[in-house]
């Protein structure tokens, strides 16, 4: 086979901004105001492999027997076909350019008011506002009208819900209603216990952008797309259709735009923004204490908390309402599809005169899916303690150490069809994580307490020298499991304890083809009995987790000076000096035996790299 093309993208994107601000001391009052205003404009030609037309060929035209394939193993070549210019399939068009545009304004007042030597209080206010994006020639869904009729008449059927287009009617240019209720107040204090200890605390709520978590492409329906596929045979390849001299002798097909109204992609799948969609935002909460000790060193102990609410979520709004579950397979069976000869014959609804009953179940069941974006239901709960100690700058060394034990829940709406909450641990939850971190000039040659007296050649190689590290070390995130008909039921806690070297999975009974030393229980979990039932397990479980971190990073550096603007920078730097095994997370999908509870990946071992650098 072969296939001749192009391929056609620009992008022209900026972002102007403005951020003025203003600080007014007035006695004990530290004042500060300001502004973020910011235009972004996002253009782009993107019309992928047949923005210019793209032709495949093969051997069907140019084989003795098109109908028999096994003609083709001893006749005929897509070259010769590209010679006759008679190609098997193509396609000319893509996704519609677009010019869009936001702006987004932000406006601050905070006082930082000393109370007294000891009290001081930050008082703040900030006040958020975004547009949604247009675009310069009104090629947006504005959203999705769940109740409105479609204007096309289907026997025994009323057909409600359809996609809503900017600039029609009453509505807006903007895509959605713009969400004006956005003030963020803060507070926070500083109190001086003692004169080694400060207490601190804060509150803050943050808002979040809704345009920046939302692909640019979002919204620009297929509508305003050119898609014209080639019709390279009406006989089954007996003869062919046209050629490419002249692939479209109908010429091109329309492009409708929004002409259609609420019958836009009858037959096909929509895709839409949420025109109700507010903007994100979270509260954070902070109290902590800090203590000077001894040799320049501080303590700090923290409660850290965020509650993050109307994250932005996806869901197919055209689901099968669970009240079908209990009548099975029946969903799979062909019945007379009331839209043959009435939606396009090009869509997968309107090409046959019998469908699967699974679709006419659905809420919407003109389309094949019904998918929205940035549906408000995200709901994340963080809290911490946090540790920390740092040794600042005495005797060549300098050391930073922290401790955090954490935890993270989150919301799993899963469907806005058929209600099912699973409050449950998030998948980027980390129980633990333990940083030490130092800078250390060693205690070598002139001037130091090692080595002192070397002089010449010897005192410049052995002094000066400067060595860095890090270790870092972390629990692994919770593991979901996935099976053919869904989550399966948890039996017992399936984690195992053991050096993790004896639970990779790489020992199989040669008979059996079972593992023998998986990293968990994996007969810890049972089946759903069918497809059709409702998984009562939680995407994730607390107790079953992926093996965690550990690596200790280390550099040595030393300057040596020849002339008084000639030097030689000599490093090197270890990564995972140690050659700790950073395994990866086990298989978690139950139906595949193989790799079920097996490690089969890690992460990179030790890597030196030496560097030498000369600067005049």
């Amino acid at each position: 086979s072969g296939a001749v093309g192009g391929r056609i993208k620009y992008r022209a994107n900026d972002t102007h901004s403005v951020v003025p601000t203003l600080s007014i001391l007035a006695g004990s009052h530290g004042l500060r105001l300001g502004a973020d205003v910011r235009l972004v404009n996002w253009n782009s030609v993107e019309l992928g492999s047949d923005g210019a037309g793209s032709f495949g060929f093969n051997n069907v035209f140019t084989r003795s027997d098109p109908f028999l394939a096994t003609s083709g193993n001893t006749t005929g070549t897509s070259m010769a076909s590209l010679l006759l210019g008679v190609p098997a399939s193509g396609n000319f068009g893509g996704p519609t350019p677009y010019s869009l545009r936001h702006y987004y304004f932000a406006g601050f007042l905070q006082d930082d008011w000393k109370v007294s030597s000891r009290l001081t209080l930050n008082v703040g206010l900030r006040y958020d506002l975004e547009t949604p994006y247009w675009e310069r020639y009104d090629r947006l869904t504005y959203g999705f009208d769940p109740a409105g009729r479609v204007p096309v008449q289907v026997p025994g059927m009323e057909l409600r819900g359809g996609l809503l287009f900017v600039g029609v009617g009453e509505r807006p240019r903007w895509q959605g209603r713009m969400d004006r209720n956005n003030l963020a107040p803060r507070f926070g204090l500083a109190y001086q216990l003692r004169s080694s200890t400060v207490i601190r605390a804060g509150y803050g709520l943050f808002y979040s952008s809704n345009t920046g978590n939302l692909d640019t492409t979002t919204g620009v329906p297929p509508t305003y797309s050119l898609a014209a596929p080639y019709v390279a045979t009406t006989d089954g390849g007996a003869t062919p259709y046209t050629t490419i001299s002249n692939p479209y002798p109908q010429g091109l097909p329309p492009v409708l735009g929004n002409a259609l109204g609420l019958a836009s992609r009858l037959g096909s799948s929509v895709d839409f923004v949420n025109q109700y969609r507010v903007l994100p935002y979270a509260q954070q909460w902070q109290f902590s204490i800090q203590q000077s000790l001894p040799s320049r060193i501080r303590l700090e102990a923290a409660f850290v908390r965020m509650l993050s609410v109307k994250g932005l979520e996806s869901f197919n709004l055209s689901e099968k309402p669970d009240r079908y579950l209990a009548l099975g397979a029946e969903e799979n069976r062909r019945v007379p599809n009331p839209f043959f000869g009435i939606f396009p014959a090009d869509t997968s609804l309107g090409t046959s005169s019998t469908f699967v009953q699974r679709q006419f179940w659905l809420p919407y069941p003109q389309f094949t899916s019904v998918s929205m974006r940035a549906a408000n239901t995200r709901t994340t709960n963080y809290h911490a303690v946090e540790l920390s100690l740092e040794k600042r700058l005495s005797n060549g060394l300098t050391l930073l150490a922290n401790y955090t034990a954490s935890k993270m829940m989150e919301n799993n709406l899963t469907s806005l069809v058929n209600t099912r909450h699973y409050r449950s641990i998030s998948d980027l939850d980390v129980p633990y994580v333990a940083n030490i971190a130092y800078v250390y000039d060693l205690p070598f040659g002139k001037g130091q307490p090692l080595l002192s007296g070397a002089r010449g050649v010897f005192g410049k190689i052995v002094g000066g020298w400067v060595t860095s590290g890090r270790l870092y070390i972390s629990g692994g995130p919770p593991l979901g499991i996935s099976d053919t008909n869904g989550r399966p039921i948890r039996l017992r806690n399936a984690s195992k304890s053991g050096p993790i070297g004896e639970r990779l999975g790489d020992r199989v009974d040669p008979v059996t083809k079972q593992v023998l030393n998986p990293y968990f229980d994996t007969t810890a979990f049972a089946s759903l009995p069918t497809q059709y039932t409702v998984a009562p397990e939680p995407p994730n479980f607390p107790e079953l987790r992926a093996p965690g971190k550990r690596t200790m990073d280390m550099s040595l550096i030393k300057r040596f000076r020849v002339r008084e603007r000639v030097h030689i920078d000599v490093r090197a730097d270890a990564n995972n000096l140690t050659n700790t095994p950073q395994f990866d997370s086990p298989g978690t999908n139950m139906a595949n035996k193989a790799t079920f509870g097996v490690i089969q990946t890690a992460g990179p071992g030790r890597s030196v790299q030496f560097a030498f650098r000369a600067v005049f």
